[in-house]
């Protein structure tokens, strides 16, 4: 699936990246953030699947990709910091929602919206037990596949990658191991704040953005939460009721 061909089966997308729904005013103005380098190959697969999903769910939504260039390390975070910027221009949104490109929502009960504290549909619907609802997958599988359950069967990716940071392993191996075994899926770590990250301004301005010192692969989620924390909020997260 190439970019070209998402862009022929997207439904009244305009140019840009954005849609309203035509017949109802939305609740929500979404910014959909996308930090990405070396992986042109995921961004038709990505907008073949985010459109149609957040078309469903009525939203007004602009996706805007942040594209790194030149050599030096890959630092998502400051490309996150970036888009927020850039949205920010053609603004007011009422959530943005800081989503990788190799993370997919895979079930409409992932729903994209702000509340009054930062948002993590990854964690509420993983700590449910009913589906796996996003899955990491490598760049390599990605390019050969058309659904997120074929990469999983696939189970080809390699964790001696430097793209892949390492915390992730046992989760990708489990999913693989497991199949579509959606029973016994549990979250990588309890305070994993990755895969989509929903945010109003306020509660970004509040902890200041991204760390724009994490270079490399990692960290910068696990640091956003501590700042959250610090600003005494707290990640969305029904986990501690489910158990």
């Amino acid at each position: 699936m190439t970019e070209a061909e998402a862009e022929g089966n997207a439904t009244n997308v305009l140019p840009g990246g954005s849609w309203w729904p035509p017949d109802c005013e939305s609740t929500w103005r979404l910014a959909v953030i996308v930090p990405y380098r070396n992986r042109e190959v995921m961004v038709g697969p990505f907008l073949n699947h985010m459109h149609p999903f957040l078309q469903r769910q009525l939203l007004n939504y602009t996706i805007f990709f942040v594209e790194q260039s030149g050599e030096r390390e890959f630092n998502r975070a400051k490309l996150m910091n970036i888009g927020y910027v850039l949205a920010q221009r053609s603004g007011p949104w009422d959530c943005y929602a800081f989503q990788d490109i190799d993370c997919i929502p895979e079930d409409d009960r992932n729903l994209y919206y702000c509340a009054d504290q930062p948002h993590c549909p990854t964690i509420r619907i993983w700590a449910t037990a009913i589906t796996n609802i996003y899955i990491v997958i490598h760049p390599l599988i990605y390019a050969n596949v058309t659904s997120t359950s074929a990469a999983i069967a696939t189970c080809g990716y390699d964790k001696d990658k430097p793209d892949l940071w390492s915390r992730y392993f046992t989760w990708q191996a489990c999913l693989c191991q497991q199949g579509l075994n959606r029973e016994s899926v549990v979250l990588p770590y309890e305070t994993f704040y990755g895969c989509a990250c929903l945010m109003t301004s306020w509660q970004v301005e509040k902890v200041n953005g991204w760390s724009n010192k994490y270079f490399g692969w990692g960290g910068e989620d696990d640091n956003m939460w501590r700042r959250i924390e610090a600003e005494h909020m707290r990640v969305a997260n029904e986990s501690a009721r489910r158990g």
